[in-house]
């Protein structure tokens, strides 16, 4: 369930992003490009970078003074977002030529010096709809107005995709190209092919060569879905040997309920089916100072509460601007070492510092399956943690249309078993561990059985989350009391000063009729 979180933004504080030196990276673009979506593309590449274990430090052109790009960034990415804009900073152009580190730029507005250091000559291309193909994959690309491409390589260079036009007789060209400690790519889109061979480009410039199986992941699973269906969904998996996880929505409290307890037993059921659990940070809402640490609150108490009813989380899902907000990433990612990084909605920062970290084990990030469906011969693997999402069914023709989509993607699905995968989340004072699919609670293994736990044999909550408009509806109903009672005593004033000048006025005339 989402619940709605009231936040004072001075939330203390418990925990110090720490940067690792060697994997600071400046993403600099031009505009966000809201009308167009865009924002959607740079969290997908704040996320992907994350993925590789990269702190990103994301700054608009428009916040980027002199002297900001130092020695301690590794590499600087510029992110031409909206050509209509382009880059147009002066300051950062200037330091980012004498900056000595790795360099991508994405898109347009590419400087003579950009493409001395790439060796190579560029061309634009009007007009036309390409073929973008990488090692036996492809995808037909939308219509692009513009496009900067390059010829005449050296031998040198590394070449990532090619760029084809439909028609048979024109020549083809590199989609991305590194050239020594520069990279190049055309766009950047957060979806298809063209985000496959962006990640394989950019794994191999920043140094984070990887080969990850993707993990397939159902999002959007909450106490009210269609349980059955859950189920059912797990029980196909499990019979197909498809290992899974889930990202689920929780509630903190009504705990007690029949209809908790029917929830977690499908979870459990999930468990013993080789699947694990991501639990889904909580939704964010308004801010009171009544309310200071209820989201720390909120996560605790929904983490315990899952783990008395035998469901253990391996880790924590929440969209991508959670790791770009200095206090929803201390107060939540940072109790865990995995994190599931989904895409954005409509984000609503508390702290906003725009500096990503990296967890301490692995972070994964999501791709619907619905955006790669149209890559013709799909890579089985890719060059940073990648999940493939589907949603929860609601309906059973649903289920039938996802469990069609997962048998037709020729997928070496990722294991936490045969991985080895090891994580855990640390929070109020309980630690959950996993490794290798064994759950660990508090140093000791634990087994997932069907039985409901008794509730006297639970572990100990977490301190109760107050009502969440407590105390904000028991200041107002002061201020609103002494409002009226001092309206109530003005009036009363005026209705007494207005009878006296009534009676006074009645006594005049008549004194003036009696003569």
């Amino acid at each position: 369930m989402w619940l709605t979180i009231i936040l004072l933004p001075f939330f203390p504080l418990h925990q110090v992003d720490a940067a690792t030196t060697g994997n600071q990276v400046m993403l600099v673009y031009d505009s966000q490009n809201k009308s167009d979506e865009k924002p959607h593309d740079i969290d997908v590449l704040q996320r992907s970078l994350t993925s590789m274990g990269l702190n990103v430090q994301t700054v608009s052109q428009a916040d980027y003074h002199k002297g900001m790009l130092t020695s301690k960034y590794q590499a600087v990415i510029t992110m031409i977002n909206w050509p209509e804009v382009g880059l147009t900073n002066q300051d950062f152009i200037h330091d980012r030529a004498r900056f000595k580190g790795i360099e991508l730029h994405i898109g347009q507005d590419l400087t003579e010096d950009e493409s001395h250091r790439l060796q190579a000559a560029p061309k634009k291309l009007y007009q036309q709809q390409l073929i973008l193909k990488s090692q036996g994959s492809s995808q037909v690309l939308p219509f692009s107005e513009t496009l900067t491409v390059f010829d005449h390589l050296p031998t040198s260079a590394q070449r990532f995709g090619q760029l084809s036009p439909q028609q048979n007789d024109q020549p083809s060209y590199p989609y991305g190209l590194i050239q020594g400690n520069m990279g190049y790519l055309p766009y950047f889109e957060g979806k298809g092919l063209s985000l496959i061979v962006a990640l394989d480009l950019m794994a191999h410039l920043f140094h984070r060569v990887v080969s990850s199986r993707p993990l397939l992941t159902i999002t959007g699973v909450s106490p009210y879905v269609d349980l059955k269906l859950l189920q059912e969904l797990g029980a196909f998996l499990q019979k197909n040997q498809i290992p899974f996880a889930i990202s689920t929505v929780t509630v903190s409290d009504n705990t007690e309920l029949r209809a908790y307890r029917d929830f977690t037993k499908v979870l459990r059921r999930i468990e013993l089916d080789d699947g694990v659990i991501f639990m889904q940070v909580p939704k964010i809402g308004g801010a009171t100072a009544a309310d200071a640490t209820l989201l720390n609150q909120v996560v605790d108490t929904s983490l315990v509460n899952l783990a008395n009813y035998q469901v253990y989380p391996v880790g924590l899902s929440a969209p991508g601007y959670w790791n770009q907000d200095k206090l929803l990433r201390s107060a939540s990612l940072k109790k865990s070492q995995a994190w599931l990084l989904l895409s954005n909605r409509t984000p609503l920062y508390l702290h906003q510092d725009n500096r990503s970290q990296v967890s301490e084990g692995k972070s994964w990030l999501t791709l619907s399956i619905k955006s790669v469906m149209s890559v013709q011969k799909l890579p089985s693997r890719f060059d940073s943690p990648t999940a493939l999402t589907v949603p929860m069914p609601s309906r059973k023709t649903q289920l039938t249309e996802i469990e069609r989509q997962i048998t037709k993607l020729p997928l070496d699905w990722y294991d936490p078993v045969s991985e080895q995968m090891k994580t855990q989340i640390e929070t109020g004072g309980v630690l959950i561990a996993y490794d290798s699919g064994q759950y660990i609670l508090n140093g000791r293994d634990k087994q997932i059985t069907m039985s409901t736990p008794h509730l006297a044999q639970q572990m100990k909550q977490a301190p109760a989350t107050r009502p969440l408009f407590k105390g904000f509806f028991k200041v107002e109903g002061v201020i609103l009391l002494i409002f009226f009672s001092l309206v109530l005593i003005v009036l009363l004033i005026f209705v007494r000063i207005g009878r006296k000048h009534y009676i006074k006025k009645f006594k005049s005339k008549n004194g003036e009729g009696v003569d």
